[in-house]
């Protein structure tokens, strides 16, 4: 599914900027998917 991705996919949310990067590991021919919550996060409570 995940075959080429160009870059991070960014989600601006409320607490901050996730960034989902999509790739595959052709060695094991297993897509993994890994999160990435930014720096920006900010306490809202």
């Amino acid at each position: 599914m995940w075959n080429d991705i160009s870059g991070p996919i960014n989600l601006p949310t409320h607490w901050g900027n996730i960034r989902i990067f999509g790739f595959t590991d052709t060695s094991r021919n297993i897509t993994q998917l890994a999160l990435v919550i930014g720096t920006d996060f900010q306490e809202s409570v």
